[in-house]
């Protein structure tokens, strides 16, 4: 009999106690990331256990009680959670019948709510095919490794890594049963570290067949994430909630507005579009104040019905400080294709009474276009001044608005 594992029981501690329980906080009709999960498992078919790793009694009540809701025709094996994920893993595969080792384990997150049951579906067919599978999504941003440690904000060689060979792992993972638990119970007993089951698998020369989930697969991790995952399941589940009901299907376009302001500051460059600008002084900001890229990044996510940039991107927070703004479209244009949307074009206008703009637009158009994936002529900047009316008019600072068409192919 397969089996699907839902690690339920970890501290939580990233929601810095934004919510009690991550895995039981309701998020869509009801219904909280673990009973989601509990259904997808069910619906699939692929399995005949659900054997879920808790944290206490307190949980384990609600577990019961989700279980008999969600999963009713599957029986329910309840273990205690460890210090780390391999020994919440392990204690699980040990409950599980010796006779079984050969039979599949799906490993799962239960604060990763997207699953379906098609993914479950796919996920077995190809353990069945190669032994092991595994969720992987490929990285679309540009990653480095620090070559040496260093102190925050200071600079430090970095190491250009292959993009196109990285996967940012997710689970469910799934393995015969047998060996995942002499895999983790090898990491267990030496003392290794490990981050995913994949990572145990490999101490024992298990490595997966890939999967990558046709739909986005977040992880509940901390506060900022709960909008967001809640706005998917909406968007997944609830189509007659988040549309008003047309005879014919809507247009497959979306088109959002996005608008930043920013003061002069002395002592700072100033940037817009990702190109420097020669000027006396910069913009204030957190990050390095680029008000085009911020406009256009808020246009892209408030076209895909999404926060703005503050919700993903902080103000205050030690990784957003000096940051690049072209990095902030890239990861708007990725939050965009999460949802099977990408841009078609970009038209924006800067307001500024000072300095003069217009001979730094081409470059602008090529670095936003490499950020956007678009081709330069599908990006139109224009920039103006305010007539000396109000505080751009005195020269006080830079705005720009931004208009983004996406298409959903």
């Amino acid at each position: 009999m397969n089996s699907a594992i839902l690690l339920a029981g970890g501290s939580g501690r990233r929601m810095a106690g934004a919510v009690a329980d991550k895995v039981l906080l309701p998020l869509h009709e009801g219904a909280c990331s673990l009973a989601l999960c509990m259904r997808a498992f069910a619906e699939s078919g692929c399995v005949g256990r659900l054997v879920v790793a808790t944290r206490d009694e307190a949980q384990r009540g609600g577990v019961r009680t989700l279980a008999a809701t969600y999963a009713p025709e599957l029986p329910l094996v309840l273990v205690q959670g460890g210090v780390e994920r391999v020994h919440s893993v392990l204690a699980a595969l040990d409950a599980l019948p010796e006779e079984e080792a050969g039979a599949l384990a799906f490993i799962h997150d239960a604060a990763r709510p997207m699953l379906e049951p098609g993914d479950v579906r796919e996920l077995s067919a190809l353990a069945l095919r190669h032994r092991a599978a595994c969720a992987g999504r490929p990285v679309t941003d540009t990653v480095k490794l620090l070559t040496e440690k260093s102190a925050e904000a200071s600079p430090t060689p970095l190491e250009d890594l292959p993009r196109a060979r990285l996967r940012a792992m997710e689970t469910p993972q799934v393995f015969p049963a047998g060996l995942i638990r002499s895999a983790c119970r090898k990491a267990v007993d030496e003392g290794l570290t490990v981050t995913d089951d994949a990572a145990a698998a490999a101490l024992i020369g298990l490595h997966p067949a890939l999967f990558t989930m046709p739909h986005a697969n977040p992880k509940l991790t901390t506060a900022a994430d709960i909008s967001y995952v809640k706005h998917l399941l909406a968007l997944r589940d609830g189509p007659a909630q988040v549309h008003t009901p047309m005879s014919t299907p809507p247009p497959p376009i979306r088109i959002g507005h996005g608008y930043d302001i920013h003061r002069f500051a002395e002592g700072r460059p100033l940037l817009l579009g990702g190109v420097e600008i020669a000027h006396s002084r910069g913009l204030d900001g957190h990050s390095d104040a680029d008000c085009l890229c911020h406009a256009i990044a808020d246009a892209l996510l408030g076209a895909a019905g999404l926060p703005d940039i503050g919700h993903f991107w902080p103000p205050g927070r030690a990784e957003t400080k000096g940051m690049d703004s072209l990095d902030i479209v890239r990861g708007a244009v990725a939050r965009a294709a999460e949802l099977g949307l990408s841009p078609v074009n970009i038209d924006a206008s800067i307001i500024a009474q000072e300095p003069k703009i217009a001979r730094y637009i081409p470059l602008m158009k090529e670095r936003l276009g490499a950020a956007l994936g678009l081709s330069s002529d599908r990006i139109g900047i224009k920039a103006t001044t305010n007539e000396g009316i109000g505080g751009l008019g005195r020269a006080e600072g830079i705005a720009a608005h931004a208009v983004a068409l996406l298409y959903a192919p």
